[in-house]
């Protein structure tokens, strides 16, 4: 038997993640990137670069060349609103590949 945390045995029992039905699929990663983390965020990292590459922005702020989280900090600075409207607009006018990786279903 491997030696769990309290949070653990009390938060996510066998019987527990087996009751989840329906959403395990939906719940189920969740409750695997919990065993490490670290990894599980690498992971969503290199997913999203990947979908970034085919975007405008993505090519702008180098996307294919980052292979870690300093490069990632470094290539795509926090910007907020504002900052991302010129790219906003042009999917609007519908060159959706200036931010999105696939078209958009609507706006809302």
């Amino acid at each position: 038997m491997t030696k769990q945390s309290i949070f653990e045995r009390q938060m996510f029992s066998t019987e527990e993640k087996n009751d989840l039905g329906v959403f395990q699929s939906i719940v189920g990663p969740w409750y695997e990137s919990l065993k490490n983390p670290r990894e599980a965020q690498k992971k969503v990292l290199s997913n999203l670069l990947r979908e970034y590459q085919s975007t405008d922005y993505g090519k702008n702020h180098r996307a294919s060349e980052i292979k870690g989280i300093e490069a990632f900090r470094t290539n795509f600075p926090v910007v907020d609103y504002r900052g991302l409207q010129p790219s906003l607009d042009e999917v609007k006018k519908g060159n959706y590949s200036a931010f999105l990786p696939e078209p958009l279903a609507c706006w809302s």
